[in-house]
């Protein structure tokens, strides 16, 4: 090999230039932002980084964001969230894309397919890393249905078996995978976050007051998606509870999904429409106040599996935010082993209760797990991870 390295990201979707700024129906979650942050970093370091990845329309698409070059195929539909792009899986090899190094992402498919077969149809080396998605869940329409119960119980374990390395964000996901436990080898490098970008630059009294709370309540915060396995029903149900001893305490669900209105309902039956705010999708650029306004931020899942290094709590962190999460081995593996939150049994609303009771209660306690929350997040920057990334691309090509 000659010149520098040239990596390609395969990932089924990745997000545009504008996509956290509120109204792109392209749908890029946690998968996502870290495939765009790896690849922009792995620019800086030298590296030339194309992204394989699908279109929001069906035309296909080069994009060039920054140093990295975005190659979209078409789009010929979306089921749920997921675009249908199945020319994916051939473009990057009839446009004669020349890589040294496939680094595929596994969300969902068929963006990582894509990437296995180009690396086996140019004999590189292919790396798989695993945000989730393995475990089957039965909901959304026949198509998805059908389409993930060939994908999680046929294909996937397969596919993980024939790359030259594995990675996972996480040790306890490792515990959880069938399709990490079916390598010989998985390497944890974990996802990262810049604290500079978590720091508004004002207090915390003044961050409540510049999102609608008064300075002297006690805010609970949830941000993410509002979906079943996510458990904000069921953070709700147990702030509720929370808030009937504490009349002092406020609660904001942040995000959009299949459970928003049922949320919403459940708090216009309670008439607690000035202590909870649901007020849909929070842009990135308002992210760092709402974490900077919260004295305790709550990952409520209740689906094992559904999390394997949630970006939310390295946000958390990154603004000094203590952290209630569910006691799952990936969550446990970040948040227990840096102690930077305590943990409530997943879905239980009396557990939820009772944690949120405690913080409440402990001053001190909260304030010893923000500081160990940023000194776990500033050890998480993302030039720090991409290096791991090209330390371990150096050892694949060697």
């Amino acid at each position: 090999m000659s010149g520098k390295l040239h990596v390609g990201q395969f990932i089924t979707q990745y997000p545009y230039k504008d996509q956290f700024t509120g109204g792109n129906e392209y749908f890029c979650s946690g998968a996502e932002r870290v495939a765009k942050r790896l690849s922009d970093e792995l620019a800086k370091m030298g590296c030339e980084v194309t992204v394989c990845s699908s279109s929001a329309t069906s035309e296909y698409v080069v994009e060039d964001q920054g140093e990295v070059t975005v190659e979209r195929s078409p789009s010929l539909t979306k089921v749920n969230t997921t675009q249908i792009s199945p020319t994916q899986v051939l473009d990057p090899i009839s446009k004669g894309l020349e890589f040294d190094l496939v680094h595929a992402h596994n969300s969902t498919p068929p963006g990582v397919i894509a990437g296995w077969l180009y690396a086996k149809w140019n004999d590189v080396p292919l790396i798989i890393t695993h945000h989730g998605g393995e475990n089957y869940e039965q909901h959304g329409s026949i198509f998805r249905q059908v389409g993930l119960f060939a994908y999680t119980r046929f294909i996937i374990n397969p596919l993980f078996r024939s790359a030259d390395a594995a990675v996972s964000p996480t040790s306890g996901y490792i515990k959880e995978s069938s399709a990490l436990s079916s390598v010989e080898t998985a390497r944890v490098i974990p996802n990262g976050v810049e604290v500079d970008e978590f720091d508004p630059g004002i207090s915390s009294d003044e961050a409540k007051q510049q999102i609608g709370i008064e300075p002297d309540s006690f805010l609970v915060m949830y941000l993410g998606s509002l979906h079943q396995r996510k458990g904000a029903d069921v953070l709700l149900e147990g702030f509720l509870q929370f808030h009937e001893e504490y009349p002092d305490t406020r609660l904001i669900i942040g995000g959009n999904g299949g459970l928003k209105e049922q949320l919403k309902s459940t708090v216009a039956e309670n008439t607690m429409s000035d202590i909870v705010s649901i007020p849909g999708f929070i842009p990135e650029s308002q992210k760092p106040t709402y974490m900077a306004a919260a004295d305790a931020f709550v990952l409520p899942s209740v689906t094992p599996g559904s999390e394997v290094f949630p970006l939310v709590l390295l946000e958390a962190a990154a603004a000094e935010t203590p952290i209630i999460a569910s006691q799952f081995d990936t969550i446990e593996s970040v948040v227990g082993e840096h102690e930077i939150g305590i943990f409530v049994e997943p879905g239980s609303a009396d557990s939820i209760t009772s944690k949120l009771q405690y913080l409440y209660n402990n001053e001190s306690e909260r304030r010893e797990l923000a500081e160990n929350a940023f000194s776990m997040a500033k050890a998480r920057k993302w030039s720090t991870i991409a290096e791991q990334y090209l330390e371990l691309y150096e050892e694949v090509l060697e």
